[in-house]
């Protein structure tokens, strides 16, 4: 992410980022809060109201943006159109929907156990940003399992879903089957834990929060 570039775009507009003197017209022409707009849209779409107001991007305790640099990691890592990928944990796709978008159709694997979050990806993320065509596969799954995709592919991602404190079958569970579905130079990114004790392949990864404050 180029924040000098968009910090100038914002400079040419004529708008200071810490200027909030104008943010009282922020509202439109009817000036609504949320609880506001729950009362008016509850019974006016055909969508979940919660997936309308978009709180799932609050589902995770981070920002939403978070899944761009998600993305720049990848692209640290090498990533191509025409590779495959699969996330452990897609959640709602705040990963998903960057990675996509880039790459080619067919070749996007996600799986999570939530199902609230599921919906806000299929009914939501994916028509709003235009990749129902891209074919991505999504699947509600507790355990980790690979038996939905449908090659090999070249990434497994897992962003604060893998921790010390699960069950440790659950873990070994999800790390043999991310190996066995990776191809032989693909690479496991994941967020920081330990899991040193089963892991012996060379093309393991590891990001923590420190790399996105560098972004």
């Amino acid at each position: 992410m180029n924040i000098e570039k968009l910090l100038n775009l914002l400079n040419t507009s004529g708008i200071n980022i810490n200027d909030e003197s104008n943010n009282i017209n922020r509202f439109g022409v009817y000036p609504k809060t949320q609880k506001e707009c729950e009362i008016k849209y509850k019974n006016t779409t055909l969508l979940p109201l919660d997936i309308v107001l978009e709180k799932h991007h609050y589902y995770y305790g981070n920002p939403w943006i978070k899944g761009l640099l998600t993305m720049e990691i990848l692209n640290y890592y090498g990533i191509q159109k025409s590779n495959k990928l699969l996330e452990f944990g897609c959640g709602a796709l705040r990963n998903g929907i960057h990675i996509i978008r880039y790459l080619n159709n067919n070749s996007y694997f996600g799986s999570d156990c939530d199902i609230d979050s599921l919906k806000a990806a299929i009914l939501y993320e994916l028509p709003m940003n235009d990749l129902i065509h891209k074919n991505p596969i999504i699947k509600l799954d507790n355990n980790f399992n690979i038996n939905f995709v449908t090659n090999k592919v070249d990434y497994v991602l897992s962003t604060a879903v893998l921790h010390n404190d699960m069950d440790k079958k659950i873990l070994e569970n999800a790390i043999i089957n991310a190996y066995s579905i990776l191809n032989d130079t693909g690479y496991f990114i994941v967020t920081n834990f330990d899991i040193t004790y089963i892991i012996k392949n060379t093309n393991f990864y590891l990001y923590d929060k420190k790399y996105y404050s560098t972004i």
